[in-house]
């Protein structure tokens, strides 16, 4: 499986030397931080899948610093970012919002952004912030909860899959 994964993903050099990711110096070419150990793989889809629950642009650049800061995987920090796409966008954010609203247990409130289908190009993270601002408190405080809940379950689900998979590795070898 790991063998699998790690030729579908670019290589160190091809990335680490990408336009954006060549802000973070040399540090992006520390192995550590390309290795597929049980700790770099858990870390690094954790911090890319809580970046891909961030309405912001620059999910990538946000899952990279956090796995330089947590010595996580880069690639997959990337790769999970991935969860967050055009197919995914407003079910996302119906969720997010949805739980900040449950959180808030505000009931004058009902799910109604104001999605203006002509996008200002010129002008992406005003209409960006505008949507934002439109979905008000229950969206704010939906993000974190559901990024860092979104991270745990990613490091939670990988850690026990990989803990099973060591379990099965190692009674094949007994027998």
């Amino acid at each position: 499986m790991i063998g699998w994964l790690k030729r579908q993903l670019p290589d160190k050099n091809s990335i680490a030397n990408q336009g954006h990711l060549s802000r973070f110096g040399t540090i992006v070419h520390n192995p550590k931080l390309w290795s597929f150990s049980r700790a770099s793989v858990t870390r690094g889809l954790a911090v890319g899948v809580f970046a891909a629950f961030i309405p912001l642009p620059g999910q990538t650049i946000i899952a990279v610093a956090l796995a330089i800061l947590i010595r996580g995987n880069i690639p997959l920090a990337i790769a999970a970012t991935w969860i967050s796409n055009p197919i995914t966008f407003i079910p996302f954010n119906i969720m997010i919002y949805e739980t900040g609203h449950a959180i808030l247990r505000d009931n004058s409130q009902t799910f109604s952004p104001a999605l203006n289908l002509t996008i200002n190009w010129h002008d992406l993270s005003g209409t960006a912030a505008h949507w934002l601002q439109s979905l008000g408190k229950p969206f704010l405080v939906g993000v974190p909860v559901v990024a860092i809940f979104g991270g745990l379950l990613a490091y939670l689900c990988v850690d026990i899959a990989w803990e099973i998979s060591l379990y099965f590795g190692r009674r094949r070898t007994k027998s």
